[in-house]
């Protein structure tokens, strides 16, 4: 066996170079609390009111204490004007994540299900905290699942809401602008399933409290998300969005320098590993956000690195490998769908769970993103004999797979609804995964057509395709049928939903029935949930069948090759 890579040896192949600090400039720590001009000057406040004594003392112009909303929007504004709050005193930083039990109020209104755009992330002027809308956090009865996959009700989530109120004031105002953004309205739509409790929240949020690099990796991906919407301000959120990203990339090496450094699965290391863990994953997420068609890998990559320097998931907090399973088992398999032949495949980290659990990135769809993959591994398959028999296992497979005879970990807190929802998705995944394979088995037989290479015969394609028990048209028609049936909308659910679309989009032969409905629901979840992947995949499936000249010579996968693009569809 193999030894498990050292941090030392993980590569972060694919990250932009970022500005490197001076090492003789030293900073000082931020006045979480103090007043503006303590702040600004790095200095401890004595927080007197209405003007600090420090400032009274240096004879200094106290700006006073600046309002938790302060946006970053606006450069010249310093503090709003405060309202009238409790006078209990800020909670340590030790104390925040602690299972306490505060009192609190849960929201009186339904949980919200409007796009960003219905609640003023796309307003022209600057964002102000009326457009943020209330946080719901309302618990829920303890499961007396003792399944592994309960531990998503831990002490950090028994008390996330009332948490998150008193964590805010001890980021800086900007950081908590983007953090609010996250918690409220981001970390619902990057994922593909509406929990009361998403690990999001309740595993980055409290690790954030004590951790720059994890802050500076959510700051990324909210600022870079909010500004996928439309906006006057998408200028200053994207230079915000490429300063964090540049700090984010600069601590991670650090930390990795640092990891190197400490004694191999101690307290400190498994801490620090966690850190680092929970920071690149949520890069992970941002470059599917932005819809990258290369960064995302060197992330992925170093990801699974980290994860085996450790000996795997099992050697990590429950709670964060129990997120960190999901993630990596989606994208590590959607990875190898579509990516390029002159790609290595990625060497798979093993997940928590023998059976399929239901989560917030795989939904009820683990086994149809599994097969999907190893029909992509079909193109790799030198003997006939083989490929011919894994087409069969495979089809038998899809055949007799049914969404409501599978034995799920289903974690607390998914509705029924929300279980329709998923089971509509995996169904769009079986009938993406017959129409793949037909596809798949098309290209195989491409050289045939157009070269005279030592290949099976048409015949023998032929033969090979009639083995499949839903022909590429009947399995279009059932996407569509399902679409028309279950319209995406702004359900998260639906966000998963980017790859069969793409597959259709790829395989329906430019019919002027399905070709725009198609599009048009890609769009759809592009406006929905602003992740922009989707777009990527709307401007292949454009590209493809707007040439015919290109359809004639190129298999789509082909064009992926030729635009050098590493496609993730997640």
């Amino acid at each position: 066996m193999a030894a498990s890579p050292t941090p030392s040896d993980i590569s972060l192949t694919g990250l932009s170079p970022t500005r490197i600090e001076s090492p003789f400039r030293v900073r000082g720590s931020w006045s979480r609390s103090g007043c503006v001009t303590c702040k600004k000057r790095r200095k401890k406040c004595d927080e007197q009111k209405p003007k600090c004594g420090n400032c009274i003392r240096l004879g200094r112009d106290c700006e006073g204490y600046a309002n938790l909303w302060i946006t970053p929007m606006s450069t010249t504004t310093s503090t709003f004007k405060q309202q009238k709050v409790s006078k209990t005193k800020r909670r340590k930083l030790s104390n925040v994540c602690q299972n306490e039990s505060i009192p609190w109020s849960p929201s009186s209104e339904s949980y919200q299900t409007s796009s960003p755009s219905e609640k003023g992330y796309c307003a022209t002027g600057p964002l102000t905290p009326e457009s943020i809308v209330t946080v719901d956090v309302s618990e829920t009865q303890e499961s007396a699942d003792t399944s592994r996959a309960m531990t998503l009700c831990s002490d950090h989530g028994k008390t996330f809401g009332n948490s998150i109120a008193y964590a805010l004031p001890l980021f800086r105002p900007t950081e908590s602008f983007y953090i609010q953004y996250h918690v409220e309205r981001g970390s619902r739509l990057v994922s593909n399933l509406e929990m009361k409790r998403n690990p999001l929240n309740e595993v980055l949020i409290p690790r954030a409290l004590s951790s720059p690099l994890l802050l500076n990796a959510l700051c990324t991906l909210s600022a870079g998300h909010m500004a996928n919407w439309g906006s006057s301000n998408r200028d200053t959120l994207r230079k915000a969005e490429m300063m964090y990203y540049g700090k984010t990339l600069s601590g991670i090496r650090n930390a990795l320098t640092d990891l190197s450094q400490q004694v191999v699965m101690s307290p400190a290391y498994i801490t620090l590993l966690e850190e680092l863990l929970a920071t690149v994953a949520s890069l992970c997420k941002y470059e599917a956000v932005r819809g990258s068609v290369r960064s995302w890998r060197g992330h992925l990559e170093a990801l699974q690195s980290l994860v085996s320097s450790c000996g795997g998931l099992i050697n990590l907090d429950r709670e964060i490998a129990d997120w960190l399973s999901g993630l990596l088992t989606y994208w590590q398999y959607m990875a190898n769908l579509i990516t390029p032949n002159l790609k290595p495949r990625l060497t798979f980290c093993e997940g928590l769970y023998t059976s399929p659990k239901i989560d917030i990135y795989l939904g009820c769809s683990e086994q149809m993103v599994k097969i999907c993959s190893r029909i992509a591994d079909l193109r790799r398959v030198n003997d006939f004999a083989f490929l011919s028999q894994e087409i069969i296992d495979i089809n038998e497979y899809l055949t007799n797979w049914s969404c409501r005879e599978q034995s799920f970990i289903i974690p607390e807190g998914i509705t029924e609804a929300a279980f329709e929802r998923l089971e509509m998705v995996a169904n769009c995944f079986r009938y993406a995964a017959f129409i793949f394979l037909h596809s798949s088995l098309e290209r195989l037989a491409w050289p045939a057509v157009t070269s005279t290479s030592p290949v099976p015969e048409l015949t023998m394609w032929d033969e090979l395709r009639s083995e499949i028990s839903h022909s590429k048209s009947e399995a279009l028609q059932n996407i569509m049928t399902l679409l028309h049936s279950n319209p995406p909308d702004t359900h998260t659910e639906f966000s998963a939903l980017t790859f069969p679309l793409f597959i259709a989009g790829c395989e329906c032969e430019g019919s002027e029935d399905q070709l725009p409905s198609i599009l048009s629901a890609l769009k759809t979840l592009e406006i929905n949930f602003g992740i922009q992947n989707t777009r990527r995949a709307q401007e292949l499936i454009e590209l493809y069948w707007g040439s015919e000249r290109l359809r004639q010579r190129r298999h789509w996968l082909d064009l992926l090759e030729d635009m050098d693009w590493d496609l993730l569809l997640v």
